[in-house]
């Protein structure tokens, strides 16, 4: 199935809409954000969603990674009398500004546009900490994206992006310890985003060439990526790095054109995959099934501890029952979801 060019990637025909990118912002190294209130509007409240993600996708260590559709950060931010920060969903995440992912980015963006009076928050998350589907890229982006609409900013505007990616990199920093752009581009961008190693950050949304499906698998198991991280050798082999650069060519160009099976013949990673996999109990055992139950391809996601499978529509049944299967013989619960690839943070509704 072919795809079409636009100024901000390729975006399959069927894929989702909206106007190309202006110029400014293509020169800018950054997509566009979606739309915030009408311009000129200064609201006291909005409602802001951002997704979670799959990062490190196949080669991509660092520079790779999809949003989901499901499941999404929801981020509540409003003028109030007086401080206060909630967080519904996970009882282990920090409820301060100081220190959760969502609070952090909005501080930093308000300390570098203006004051911001006394705000409250209410955080919602999606899915719990630590899952290896990017539950703190997607707070960082969910409080950056809410700031910047909260001043009422232009979401054109490239300065005004390049200003959102670099709070919500604070807030990513402050979760999991390292400032990588992969998570936070997909939750606030969508799509595929790959960006370039370049400072300031250069970033680019690739839509599929056909619909991608994505069955994956969360073990109940914390694993954060500080611990992840700290298993990296220093240096890899000659080898493995010319490997990982060629598997990352054939993804990128079976996702423009559509071809998935291509996409997941290169999920195999040589950089960071071998040494976190052992962290995950059942991690071989579980991508064995889901391939031999038909999917395209399979691989750790982000740093772990959740696997996911690139499948055909019709072998998503089989794939998550592979990996219950599998976590389960090993004696571990497992969460299944399903998700297609997100569109990125959006405002979901002001006053």
């Amino acid at each position: 199935m072919s795809s079409v060019v636009t100024e901000g990637g390729y975006r399959h025909a069927n894929g989702p809409k909206g106007p190309f990118p202006p110029e400014p912002a293509r020169r800018s190294g950054l997509p566009p954000l979606t739309a915030f209130a009408p311009p000129g509007v200064r609201p006291r409240y909005v409602r802001v969603e951002a997704p979670c993600s799959i990062a490190n996708v196949g080669p991509g260590f660092d520079h790779l990674a999809v949003a989901l559709a499901s499941p999404v950060d929801t981020l509540e931010l409003r003028y109030a009398s007086r401080w206060g920060f909630e967080v519904v969903g996970d009882s282990d995440l920090p409820a301060s500004w100081e220190e959760n992912a969502a609070g952090v980015a909005a501080r930093s963006l308000f300390q570098r546009f203006g004051p911001p009076g006394v705000l409250r928050a209410r955080l919602v998350k999606g899915f719990r900490g630590s899952s290896g589907i990017g539950s703190s890229g997607a707070s960082a982006a969910a409080g950056a994206f809410a700031a910047a609409a909260l001043l009422g900013l232009d979401p054109e505007d490239p300065g005004v992006v390049g200003a959102v990616v670099e709070a919500a990199l604070a807030g990513e920093e402050a979760a999991s310890g390292a400032r990588h752009l992969d998570n936070v581009a997909a939750s606030l961008f969508g799509g595929l985003t790959f960006s370039e190693a370049e400072d300031p950050p250069r970033v680019h949304s690739v839509w599929p060439g056909a619909p991608a499906t994505w069955v994956i698998a969360v073990p109940d198991l914390r694993l954060s990526t500080r611990e992840s991280r700290g298993v990296l050798p220093a240096q890899v082999p000659f080898g493995d790095a010319v490997i990982n650069v060629a598997r990352a060519s054939g993804l990128l160009l079976g996702w423009v054109q559509g071809d998935l099976a291509l996409v997941g013949r290169n999920f195999g990673d040589r950089l960071a995959e071998p040494y976190r996999a052992p962290l995950v109990p059942g991690f071989e055992v579980a991508r064995r099934r889901a391939l031999a139950a038909g999917s395209y391809g399979v691989m750790l996601s982000g740093s772990g501890p959740a696997l996911a499978a690139l499948v055909p529509p019709t072998r998503v049944g089989a794939v998550g029952k592979a990996f219950r299967e599998a976590f389960h013989s090993v004696g571990r619960a497992v969460d299944v979801l399903t998700s297609g690839v997100g569109a990125g943070a959006r405002l979901t509704g002001w006053s």
